[in-house]
């Protein structure tokens, strides 16, 4: 009888600690299927592209597209590998001044979209086809900037009535997660860039002798380099993205003018249309999902571009003038035409 008591306590004991194993398994299991990520862009292992848009019925809520073989599809979360995919956590004033598709529509060849983005800009602003012809270049650049290791930015400089106002709000319509600031703080511009990845457009950067001004120059300065990092508080923020940079008197940064794609605006007495909020939902509602759908069918074909028309220029200038060039899709006319006009490019580096 006492050897039976033991036995049956030996087996007690075991089946306890395979009950507990099991149990310890199953939180495990459920741990890991629970564990979620915030994603604002990525390529599936099986060939799904998601993005991120704005919902149609509830347009403060973003939620992801996804794109395969030209099949669309939504959805506000996706469960792949043990893992939720999430769209990120923003505060609501951040998701309201986000410029986002709310879908992916069919979109025109290279050519053609170059001329109806110069059409638009031309619409509204008093430019110059030279200066028309960058900005659009830019705004192309802004939908694939995560595929380069460098992206330049766009200085806009301008006294006021100049229309220097109206194409930044043009720029909101028509560059890739455009947000438009009047300020903005160290902090905010790396956490944000981090987090989405947007194409940020500061206005009335007139930079000061402040400690504010240096540290927002200093953070202006790497940003424009894929890699480049920023530690605060145990954390690293990457603060690579696109920028406009909108000021009345011009840039005094020597390595930051560098990085910048140079439009000069001078008041003008030329009767151009309104750019009012209606004119742009329209503008935006028009293109975007065009550019979206350019992006989309484009991404893993976009590479700096190599046109020997680029190497007469000084490193930083090639480096943008490669960037400029690369969603141009080996468009010959379209490359030569961007090297004469990033010609003039050169006086205000030097200057």
């Amino acid at each position: 009888n006492g050897i039976n008591h033991e036995q049956q306590s030996a087996q007690s004991v075991l089946r306890g600690r395979q009950s507990a194993v099991a149990i310890e398994s199953t939180q495990q299991r459920e741990a890991s299927a629970s564990v979620t990520r915030e994603v604002q862009f990525t390529i599936l292992p099986d060939g799904r592209m998601v993005d991120l848009i704005r919902s149609v019925r509830h347009p403060s809520n973003i939620e992801y597209l996804v794109w395969q073989d030209g099949n669309i599809g939504r959805t506000t979360h996706i469960e792949y590998d043990d893992e939720l995919l999430v769209v990120p956590k923003m505060d609501p004033t951040v998701v309201s001044a986000l410029r986002l598709p709310t879908m992916a529509r069919p979109c025109p060849e290279i050519g053609e979209l170059f001329r109806l983005l110069m059409y638009h800009i031309e619409t509204y602003v008093d430019i110059t086809t030279e200066h028309s012809l960058l900005v659009a270049a830019f705004i192309l650049t802004t939908w694939f900037a995560d595929r380069f290791s460098v992206v330049p930015y766009l200085s806009i400089c301008g006294p006021p009535e100049s229309g220097k106002t109206t194409l930044l709000r043009l720029l909101h319509c028509l560059c890739r997660r455009a947000i438009h600031a009047s300020a903005i703080t160290p902090a905010s511009l790396y956490r944000l860039a981090a987090q989405i990845r947007p194409t940020l457009l500061i206005d009335e950067a007139d930079f000061g002798t402040d400690r504010t001004s240096r540290d927002v120059q200093r953070l202006l300065r790497g940003g424009n380099r894929q890699g480049s990092r920023v530690l605060c508080n145990g954390r690293a923020f990457e603060n690579f993205g696109p920028k406009v940079i909108a000021s009345r008197i011009a840039l005094d940064d020597a390595a930051l003018v560098s990085r910048n794609i140079h439009i000069v605006m001078t008041p003008s007495d030329r009767d151009v249309p309104s750019l009012d909020q209606d004119a742009e939902e329209k503008l935006a509602d028009a293109l975007q999902p065009m550019l979206e759908m350019f992006r989309l069918l484009h991404y893993v074909r976009v590479v700096a571009s190599q046109h020997p028309g680029f190497l007469k220029f000084p490193p930083r200038l090639r480096d943008n003038a490669r960037a400029l060039a690369a969603a141009m899709m080996g468009n010959e006319e379209l490359q030569q035409r961007l090297a004469g006009a990033l010609e003039s490019q050169l006086h205000s580096m030097q200057f």
